[in-house]
């Protein structure tokens, strides 16, 4: 057996940003390097701050250049260690993407959701909000983050005073992030009970939230990852339609080739629009898929 890894992202703007005429602010990235990693990344800009729709974006680039510096040293994050290492060379480029576009702070508030696969590990890591949905053979677990007054932190705000305001604007909140895992599957198979929930303190989730998935063998048996996606909190806000169903059928590819998850989204756009408003807030995903294939 050989693993096959394949990747793709899209984003749509929300019907309350076309309604008042602001752009979309999420922006999401996904490729492989050579055929054995693969990575994926999502960032939501905060409505409340600048010109966060650059934000997400830079947000974005400045991840898919620290994963690629660090996995070129040959460090496959499997620990805390490498994602903070992940994380300080992505931010030392936020600073430098500040200083050169002569960006404020506000500009850059964006939410960070990035992930990473080999035939060995999956694995995910989450400052800010929105969900991750990792598929198994025989279920589907989704791991869902959400901040106390709609206020996630935000790693731009490592660039100047604004972590010790964020830790104040959240000292009355008794759970400032709430951490759901809740599996789709009637039976579990993804080993989840239904709603588990954990409840983190400001300073847990100021470090983000780490969520990894190991192989122990190269081959697949029933219960190991197929595929992992990362969504921005838009997935929580479609019109008549619950976060796992939206998940779920972003989730429904008919093939892993080619613009897989735009496809998708394009479906799923036209078939939410006949019953609701389709997707309120911008939206936006990332998919990593990890299929075995025979060798011949």
């Amino acid at each position: 057996m050989t693993m096959s890894l394949a990747t793709d992202h899209t984003f749509h703007i929300g019907e309350q940003h076309v309604r008042t005429g602001k752009p979309c602010q999420d922006y999401t990235l996904s490729g492989t390097v050579g055929d054995t990693l693969a990575y994926a990344i999502v960032s939501d800009g905060c409505s409340s701050g600048g010109l966060t729709d650059i934000g997400a974006r830079l947000m974005v680039l400045a991840t898919k250049r620290a994963i690629l510096e660090v996995l070129t040293e040959g460090n496959i994050p499997q620990d805390a260690a490498a994602v903070v290492a992940i994380n300080s060379v992505r931010d030392t480029y936020l600073r430098q993407y500040q200083t050169d576009l002569e960006l404020e702070v506000s500009d850059l508030l964006a939410t960070c959701l990035w992930a990473v696969a080999t035939p060995d590990i999956v694995l995910a890591h989450i400052v800010g909000d929105g969900v991750v949905a990792v598929e198994y053979e025989e279920d589907l677990v989704l791991h869902s983050f959400t901040w106390a007054k709609n206020m996630p932190y935000y790693p731009a705000y490592t660039l100047d005073e604004s972590t010790e305001r964020f830790k104040t604007a959240h000292a009355e909140s008794e759970t400032p992030l709430t951490y759901i895992e809740e599996s789709t599957s009637p039976t579990g198979m993804g080993g989840i009970p239904d709603g588990t929930l954990d409840e983190l303190a400001v300073d847990e989730g100021i470090a983000g939230v780490i969520v990894a998935c190991e192989h122990s063998e190269p081959g697949y048996s029933p219960g190991k990852v197929t595929a992992i996606a990362l969504f921005s909190d838009g997935v929580t806000q479609v019109d008549k339609l619950s976060m796992p169903e939206t998940v779920k059928q972003l989730m429904a590819f008919k093939s892993t080739s080619g613009q897989f998850a735009t496809r998708r989204m394009n479906r799923f756009l036209t078939d939410v629009k006949k019953t609701g408003r389709g997707p309120l807030d911008d939206i936006a995903y990332a998919v990593i898929t990890l299929r075995n294939e025979t060798e011949t």
